[in-house]
């Protein structure tokens, strides 16, 4: 009779400890950002006078980070095209 109520205690112990992490994984579970190319543009590449060394590239990049404790720190990007 006691290693019933014994094993009733560790059993209890168990789902709950269990059911604690499951609720932590769930709240704390960490997604990827995700980056998105908005706009993109090449400046004075239609001219035959410019070379492809002077050509000027804009774009613009969306960052989303669906993460409220994770942040995302960038010094500097840099980017090679190749046509």
């Amino acid at each position: 009779r006691i290693s019933k109520f014994i094993c009733t205690i560790f059993l209890f112990i168990l789902c709950l400890v269990g059911l604690i992490a499951f609720i932590l994984w769930l709240s704390l579970r960490p997604h990827r950002p995700r980056f998105f190319v908005e706009d993109f543009t090449m400046l004075s590449l239609a001219q035959l006078n410019v070379s492809p060394q002077s050509v000027q590239v804009h774009f613009n990049v969306t960052i989303r980070n669906p993460n409220q404790k994770v942040e995302v720190h960038y010094d500097s990007i840099s980017c090679t095209l190749y046509y």
